[in-house]
């Protein structure tokens, strides 16, 4: 992204580890890729979903790594819930500490749930940051009672939007998912639904793809279920189909529906978390309503046409709201404004 920030800005962004699945680990590649908000961005990774052991060393080394850092460095810390609260949480107060400069994105679908639970825990973590950002405006109320002395404010993940030309009226009849394949994210109303639209349209096909969770897949009639892939192979996928589904029972803001915008596809999904502000991509229908699922599946993977103006129309709110130069002058401008202090600093 452009450079030309005086003095230069140098953001330390803390997450999953790259080689992970997921729309944290796209959202954190986004940002280094393209020099997001920053005119040096670098990556440092803290958990891994496939080892306890490989997890503590890098939270380790993450930790190292703040205690290295130049005073005018940025610190910014991708927090989810449960144990990120202890592990990135950590980072976030021995950042602070240290008087660096320290911001935080809340990424987590159940974070009003967790700090339901653990309030006080969630509440220390976030007063030790100087900027919090959240993925939609549904959770600023409830972080501004959290940490009233931090600045709050909405930052969308940042997104690489396709060329206008993009949109996919010569796409099948082919519906795709992508993420966990588990309950929280609606694939057993999926799978309920399913045969209710082959009923009605027997060459729609359905493709599951991402890692098994608290759900057993049944074989059925045009349902492909493929291994977790590469983000560069999801969007392929999101290519060939006519539309996404994410029919979720929680979400904060889901990159799966971003990545559909930003390819031209239309989705269809649920009014949880922050989803509601993506209507102009898509279609929403009740969380547990198969019925209605089918209903939405069949009118769009029927009509090309609806289908395309839905997915252009998605197409043009991504590139204005959340396109990777929409997001970099955003996130530039609220850590041009954090506080330089050259000292350490507890959080109050």
């Amino acid at each position: 992204m452009s450079s030309g920030t005086t003095p230069r800005l140098r953001a330390h962004h803390f997450g999953p580890a790259a080689d992970e699945v997921g729309g944290m680990a796209t959202v954190l590649s986004t940002l280094a890729e393209h020099r997001i908000g920053a005119d040096e961005v670098t990556l440092h990774a803290t958990w891994s979903m496939h080892s306890r052991a490989r997890t503590a060393a890098l939270a380790a080394g993450a930790l190292g790594t703040i205690l290295r850092l130049p005073r005018d460095a940025i610190v910014h810390v991708h927090l989810s819930e449960r144990g990120s609260f202890v592990r990135e949480g950590a980072l976030v107060l021995a950042a602070r500490r240290r008087g660096l400069r320290t911001a935080v994105t809340l990424h987590g679908a159940d974070f009003v749930a967790f700090t339901d639970e653990r309030r006080g825990l969630v509440s220390r973590v976030l007063r030790g940051a100087h900027l919090i950002t959240a993925l939609s405006s549904d959770y600023v109320a409830l972080v501004e009672s959290l940490a009233p002395a931090s600045t709050t404010a909405v930052v969308p993940n940042p997104v690489l939007v396709d060329p206008p030309e993009a949109a996919g009226a010569q796409t099948p009849p082919a519906a795709l998912f992508t993420g966990e394949i588990g309950v929280r994210k609606g694939v057993d109303v999926l799978l309920r639904a399913w045969p209710q639209v082959r009923d009605g349209l027997p060459e729609a096909t359905l493709t599951l793809v991402g890692p098994g969770t608290d759900l057993v897949v049944d074989p059925q009639p045009g349902l492909t279920v493929l291994a977790p892939v590469e983000q560069r192979r999801v969007r392929e996928l999101v290519r060939a189909a006519r539309l996404v589904v994410l029919p979720s029972r929680a979400e904060a803001l889901p990159m799966t529906l971003l990545e559909s915008m930003a390819c031209a596809r239309p989705f269809i999904s649920t009014p949880v978390g922050g989803i509601a502000s993506l209507a102009d991509g898509g279609r929403l229908v009740p969380v547990g309503d198969d019925a209605a699922l089918a209903g939405a599946l069949l009118e769009l993977l029927r009509d090309r046409d609806a289908a395309d103006d839905l997915g252009r129309r998605g197409r043009d709110a991504c590139a204005a709201t959340r396109g990777v130069d929409v997001v970099d002058r955003r996130l530039r401008e609220l850590y041009t404004a954090l506080p330089v202090s050259g000292r350490a600093s507890a959080a109050r």
